[in-house]
């Protein structure tokens, strides 16, 4: 559009334009600085407004970590504390946190929710009059809450509203702009390679040193492998547990009655009968004088390669946890340490994951023999067979180093409880098994 500025032709034109031109710079005065306030405060605003998008980003990222269940409320204290980290001004402002389950739609029935993925991420929304939004999309939702020990929700909003003062604008005349809200949403799941649906299937080996050794202790050791099993978050629709032991027959009278020290380290096939494997923990005895790691390790490894698929249309992630006293000892055998670390790298070739929890007499744990694997003690043995970066210079300094470390080496000082390292293991792996990520719920009914 072209703007014509010429005026009509008239008597003392000269006095309207100098008037006109007086209008026109009180104007510029006034409008210009106004539209410039204006300017910088809805940079400020937009600035505020993706800093919180990013902390509710965060927040619902680390909150889906705890899911699909929640006890404790570990969720939502979680997704308060990351958010605030991430945005120190929400320091003081109410979030609105709220859970939800995400599932896929039956292929047949877009409008219906796949009744098992129902059953293994929100159960207690099993029955088929269970209402699930479901758009077209592949996907069916409804809000969801933890009522009763045991419920479990795979999905969770964060939300927030914050007003925005407006710093500069409020000095515009004739105008009333005080602030801007910002109301704000991040919905995060958690599931397997990006999705929300059921993550990877578990095999799982509990392999447990019960040598003579270990007898004064081994009821903290039993109590600490029933953490895992007893765990909420252990799910049977997912999750099999192996029991294996060793030495596997420590006594004269178990190797009478057939037992095989080498063949029955692993006590049970992969089972999600927990129950059975807590009894059979309860009533094991800790006799025997050999540690037989590198047995132990390759038994575990053949079981899990030879477990058949549960679920067609899943992964399996194959892992082992092996806790012990001290470094190997077999009286027939040379080399224990350095079997027991090549048994464990050739677990790890066929993408086995391996934890190791130390449960040591003293802060100077044993050591291989000088001629045996450089002479390393059995924390450093139990550290290096756990990842693939064989190193030299490992240095073992304290438990509580070792178990904050980030590592698969967990350790102990024995006559300690060893429940919160086991369930520390199994959240560990639980979390490899399915991360969290951001997803779209427009088009949802979210109350």
């Amino acid at each position: 559009m072209k703007w014509d500025c010429r005026f009509s032709r008239r008597r003392d034109t000269g006095k309207e334009r100098g008037a006109v031109a007086v209008f026109t710079a009180l104007a510029c005065f006034f409008i210009i600085p106004g539209f410039a306030a204006l300017a910088v405060d809805i940079g400020r605003y937009m600035f505020e407004r993706q800093q919180l998008q990013d902390a509710l980003d965060a927040g619902a990222l680390v909150g889906a970590q705890f899911l699909p269940h929640n006890e404790g409320l570990q969720a939502a204290s979680m997704a308060r504390a990351f958010a605030l980290k991430n945005d120190p001004d929400l320091a003081g402002v109410p979030l609105d946190i709220r859970f939800g389950c995400l599932v896929s739609a039956e292929p047949a029935t877009p409008t219906v929710a796949m009744q098992g993925q129902v059953n293994a991420l929100c159960h207690q929304y099993s029955t088929l009059m269970a209402t699930f939004t479901c758009p077209g999309n592949g996907k069916c939702y409804r809000p969801c809450e933890f009522l009763n020990l045991g419920d479990s929700c795979n999905a969770i909003s964060v939300g927030a509203k914050i007003e925005v003062p407006l710093m500069l604008a409020r000095a515009i005349p004739g105008q009333n702009l005080v602030r801007m809200d910002a109301d704000l949403v991040a919905h995060a799941c958690r599931g397997s390679e990006g999705s929300c649906g059921p993550p990877q299937d578990l095999n799982l080996v509990l392999l447990l040193d019960r040598s003579s050794t270990m007898k004064t202790h081994f009821s903290q050791v039993a109590e600490g492998a029933k953490a895992i099993l007893e765990s909420p978050q252990l799910n049977p629709e997912f999750h099999q547990v192996a029991l294996g032991v060793f030495p596997a027959c420590p006594t004269p009278e178990e190797v009478l009655a057939g037992c095989n020290q080498v063949e029955d380290i692993l006590k049970t096939p992969l089972t999600t009968e927990y129950a059975g494997l807590v009894y059979m923990i309860e009533h094991l005895q800790s006799e025997g004088a050999q540690t037989d790691i590198a047995t132990a390790i390759s038994k575990a490894t053949e079981r899990l390669l030879n477990a058949p698929l549960r679920h067609l249309d899943r992964q399996v992630a194959n892992y082992i946890i092996l806790l012990t006293d001290g470094a190997p000892s077999v009286a027939s055998v040379e080399n224990e340490c350095a079997l027991a670390f090549s048994s464990a790298g050739a677990a790890r070739e066929q993408d086995i994951q391996i934890y190791t929890i130390g449960y040591f007499a003293d802060s100077n744990p044993s050591r291989c023999s000088p001629s045996d694997f450089l002479g390393r003690s059995s924390a450093e043995l139990l550290q290096e067979m756990t990842h693939d970066n064989h190193s030299p210079t490992f240095t073992f300094t304290t438990c509580l180093n070792a178990n904050q470390d980030g590592d698969h080496f967990y350790c102990e000082l024995k006559g300690e409880d060893l429940q919160d390292v086991f369930n520390s293991i199994l959240a560990s792996i639980l979390n490899d098994l399915g991360g969290s990520s951001l997803v779209d719920l427009s088009g949802y009914v979210l109350n």
